[in-house]
């Protein structure tokens, strides 16, 4: 007769379990596919730190607030590129023992730093551009205007690498942090350079300062909403383009199924969706279970985007049936 094992001797190492067991309707159920690659982020790095090693030295020799505050907001580009790529490639991992539903979350805290770091330069930018308004400098509107160009053609590039043969809606909030530092930096280059056409027509040396202010305000306004949006998923809010009405009315729609309760929707990632549900089964139901089950998945995926729900059938009676009614009789 073997001897029992200790219980602790029978245990599994959690990073080397397959949780394939785990997945239903679809091959890696529970995971957020990376939406960055290697060689992306990497481009979108290099061409970022040649747009803040221009800008900085061209802020400097111009004295440009506009610049430095873009050149700024470039580097922060660099940080956050590197924050977004770690973010995805964690969100893109298999799901194992602590971490049954993977690790999605990971691209929404990524997205979550990187609208405070937004949210942190903006207001440096500003400070500063209130500090020039009460001490404006002369400021060499040729050098600036040129910089500001190079800046817009490289930002746009930045977005373009990372865009390129994407769908819209498959962007995560993550890529979507990332591709908004971009285009505030494309906006604030071109703020750049009309502060700069403006100085160099009229001599009206307070273009760059409220060109900062402007930009700013932009910046501020899109990082305050993916703010909302991380904490939303984060909270576990439903997402709002979701209506837990019409959801229900698409269960209730199949055959077979009668009543609905107890039904959640929230989010892992802001690209993938979770649900569950209890509902209750005819009793004269003409199919099985599991036939019911599968259909309701089906209609959930194709009509609502929701490729992981748990659907929980009862064999409670519905409501409005014969024995019901003689009850109530």
């Amino acid at each position: 007769m073997n001897p029992t094992k200790h219980p602790l001797k029978e245990r599994v190492d959690a990073d080397k379990v397959d949780l394939g067991y785990l997945e239903q309707d679809q091959p890696d159920h529970h995971r957020v596919i990376s939406d960055l690659s290697t060689v992306r982020i990497i481009w979108a790095v290099i061409i970022n730190i040649g747009i803040t090693v221009t800008e900085l030295i061209a802020g400097l020799l111009t004295g440009s607030l506009a610049l430095l505050s873009d050149a700024a907001h470039n580097f922060s580009d660099v940080v956050v590129l590197g924050i977004t790529y770690t973010g995805a490639r964690l969100a893109g991992q298999k799901p194992r023992m602590r971490h049954t539903f993977g690790m999605g979350r990971a691209e929404v805290l990524a997205g979550l730093i990187n609208a405070v770091a937004l949210i942190g330069v903006t207001l440096f930018i500003l400070y500063e551009a209130y500090v020039r308004i009460l001490n404006p400098q002369r400021i060499s509107s040729g050098l600036m205007l040129g910089v500001g160009f190079v800046g817009l053609l490289g930002n746009i590039a930045s977005v373009l690498v990372l865009t390129l043969k994407k769908k819209k809606e498959s962007f995560s909030l993550n890529l979507k942090s990332a591709i908004l530092h971009l285009l505030l930096d494309a906006l604030s280059a071109l703020g750049v350079m009309i502060a700069a056409l403006v100085i160099m027509f009229t001599g009206w040396v307070y273009a760059d300062p409220v060109a900062g202010i402007l930009i700013g305000v932009l910046v501020l306004a899109g990082a305050s909403r993916l703010l909302w949006e991380a904490l939303e998923i984060l909270m576990e809010k439903a997402p709002s383009n979701i209506s837990i009405e019409k959801i229900t009315q698409t269960l209730l729609s199949i055959d077979d199924i009668c009543e609905v309760h107890d039904l959640h929707v929230w989010s892992i990632s802001s690209t993938t969706l979770m649900m569950t549900a209890h509902f209750v089964m005819n009793p004269e139901a003409s199919r099985s279970t599991e036939e019911v089950i599968i259909e309701a998945r089906k209609m959930l995926a194709e009509e609502h985007a929701i490729k992981h729900c748990t659907l929980q059938p009862e064999k409670s009676k519905c409501h409005g049936t014969v024995d019901d009614n003689n009850n109530q009789a």
